[in-house]
Formats: C-alpha cells, structure tokens, sequence
C-alpha cells in the first residue's frame, strides 16, 4: 500500500480537555479538488492507528464532501484497530472525480479522557511499492544471470 498523504489541513481537537474527541478537517477553508476516481485509488486510511484504550467504546467516522452529495462511514473504535481504513465503494453518493472535503473525527468514547493516535492519513492505491518493484527487477537480474550460466 502505498501512502499520498494530506497536507494543508485544519486540525481540531478538544481532547486536550479531557472530552476524548476531535477531528481533521481537509479542504475546510479551500475545496480540495481532489479526483479519486482513477481505478488506482482504492481507499482511505490511517497509518499507524492506536487507541489508547484499545477495549473501549468509541466512534471514528470519516465524512466525504462533493458536489452531488455526501456520505459518512463510522466505524467502532476497538475494530477499526484491526483494519484502519475505509474503502471508497463504501462512498456511493460521493462524486470521486471530485473530492471537496475530506472530515474525520472521533467522539463517544467510554474513557472520556481517552484518545487516537495515527502518524498519518492517505489515500491507499493498488500500485507496487518501490521496493517491491525494486526486489522483482533484481530477482529477475538474478534469475537471468543463473539462465546464462546454466546455458554457458
């Protein structure tokens, strides 16, 4: 999987109360123009998600804005632990093509002093990482030069 992470975003929060809530937004002063619609893009998610009370009741939901409409998908926090990430199908009143505003927040968490912790959020595609590209380019070097050898 391969991270395009945000950047230019607006982060709110009011966990630092206590009230174990708080959100990301991106494009909230300037619409993203963002065009997911390409068969490459795959999903949303969030790298290196942890909650620190990982047993514990709570909601994520990510909010997805274009013209034609909006979706939000929710997801309990002690599962979303398991696999952080929502997959664009799951966004069928959204235009993909473009993608004005991207909302992600946590809020009703049992431990009201609980929080998240993630060290970014991206756009997952089905392209090779570099380094898988970068093993299969010299696995086949290798393979060559054995082929060679055995026909020498």
């Amino acid at each position: 999987m391969n991270v395009f992470p945000f950047v230019g975003y607006t982060f709110y929060t009011s966990s630092a109360q206590a009230n174990g809530f708080g959100g990301l937004s991106y494009g909230y002063n300037n619409d993203l123009n963002l065009d997911l619609s390409d068969e490459i893009y795959t999903g949303l998610f969030l790298l290196d998600f942890y909650a620190d009370e990982p047993g514990m009741s709570g909601t994520i939901r990510l909010t997805l804005y274009s013209e034609s409409g909006v979706n939000s998908v929710s997801r309990n926090i002690g599962a979303f632990i398991q696999n952080p990430k929502w997959e664009l199908t799951e966004f069928p009143d959204v235009d993909l093509s473009n993608i004005q505003r991207i909302d992600l927040d946590w809020y009703g968490f049992s431990d009201p002093g609980a929080d998240i912790e993630f060290t970014g959020f991206g756009v997952s595609n089905n392209l090779p990482e570099p380094t898988a590209v970068s093993m299969i380019l010299l696995g086949g070097i290798l393979l060559r030069a054995l082929r060679k050898r055995k026909q020498s």
